[in-house]
């Protein structure tokens, strides 16, 4: 991926800077966001070692248990966890779900009357639709700003005397829908620990829907209403490329200005393509999220788990769970705490896609090869 990466940075453009030149230069100027990335790097290596190179099996218990998986099989010294949880956002694992299940058990949530999976399906929309709020009520004309080099064009080596900028006001909205729009995200965890703790309640909804029907579409209502609003944010404010921004994203928008398209309009369509590479990863992900379940969930055949168990499917495990929507729902999140939310749209428009068709490639590769093909079956 790297060397991938490294391509890209070499042959953008006649002239340009290498691609590790730009990466140095990013890195200095940006000490706080490149310490971050290493971080992540760090914690993503810890997470493939523990969670699928060498699975620990006191953790893959604990996460049974946080997710309300246990089974009769769950003290034997192999414990397998489902495979829509091995795709997941690590944050879900980690944080979420044992906030839910505390909530849900040690709190006794699951006891209360009416409050059923099907309520909570029917809430966390109302929150998204409330952060998509707050996001379209801060896309307010910018003031302007004498402080310097706070956001100029790329292509302008001067000094400017007024810089387009967020006021406070707008950021701390910005903010909020941030924390609101992860609330959202709690509570749709929440719905699926309600669920399986609430066996015995019925969950009628009253609107003919099951459950699951019901969280699929309040889901996919109240992210589409967010991340809309999210790019129609940009759009008014009408963001411009930052004057040091992520390598690579610089010489795309050199390249696109050099055929006669503002910096204005290029932010707008590259925000735009950010956005949708984050809901087309959804779509990919639920595909081969599926495949895997109907392969390897429903089956105790040992030569079918042991195949789960090859490099290429965990590989691809650990793959999704590092990019799916979910996680890139998190790091958006993150990048609107920040203040770099706009940096971040840019780098998925520039990025994101090639690592999309990659991995939907590499999926489609492991569910069509990989797992169907007779004589990859260990024996």
């Amino acid at each position: 991926k790297l060397q991938f990466l490294y391509f890209i940075g070499v042959t953008m453009g006649s002239g340009s800077p290498t691609f590790k030149v730009l990466v140095s230069t990013w890195v200095r100027e940006n000490v706080a966001a490149a310490s971050a990335v290493v971080i992540w790097f760090i914690l993503a290596v810890m997470y493939m070692q523990y969670c699928y190179a060498d699975p620990d099996t006191e953790i893959m218990k604990w996460m049974r248990r946080q997710t309300v998986n246990e089974m009769s099989g769950s003290n034997s010294t192999t414990v397998r966890l489902p495979s829509k949880y091995r795709m997941l956002n690590p944050w879900l694992l980690m944080v979420d779900y044992p906030f839910c299940r505390w909530i849900t058990f040690t709190l006794k949530l699951k006891d209360v009357p009416m409050i059923t999976a099907n309520f909570i399906s029917l809430v966390h929309p109302v929150m998204a639709l409330f952060a998509a709020y707050l996001m379209v009520k801060s896309a307010k004309p910018p003031v302007q700003s004498s402080t310097p080099d706070i956001e100029a064009d790329f292509d302008d080596d001067t000094t400017p005397t007024k810089e387009t900028v967020v006021g406070a006001q707008q950021v701390l909205m910005m903010k909020i829908a941030a924390i609101i729009f992860q609330i959202r995200n709690t509570l749709d965890t929440l719905d699926g620990v309600m669920a399986r703790a609430q066996t015995d309640k019925k969950l009628a909804t009253g609107v003919g829907l099951n459950g699951h029907l019901l969280d699929v579409v309040t889901d996919m209502a109240g992210v589409t209403t967010f991340m809309a609003a999210v790019w129609y944010h940009y759009y008014i404010l009408k963001a411009r490329v930052s004057k040091h921004g992520v390598p690579g994203v610089r010489e795309v928008v050199a390249k696109l200005t050099s055929v006669g398209l503002s910096p204005v309009a290029i932010s707008r369509v590259m925000c735009f393509f950010g956005v949708a590479m984050i809901c087309l990863t959804g779509l990919s992900w639920e595909t081969t999220m599926l495949r895997m379940q109907a392969y390897f969930d429903d089956t105790t055949n040992p030569g079918v788990l042991a195949l789960e168990r090859t490099p290429p499917v965990q590989i691809c495990y650990f793959l999704w769970s590092l990019t799916c929507s979910d996680t890139l729902f998190t790091y958006l999140i993150i990048a609107l705490l920040t203040g770099v939310s706009h940096d971040f749209l840019l780098v998925l428009s520039v990025y994101g896609w090639g690592w999309l068709v990659f991995l939907t490639l590499y999926s489609t590769y492991v569910t069509k090869w990989i797992v169907n093909h007779p004589a990859m079956m260990p024996m």
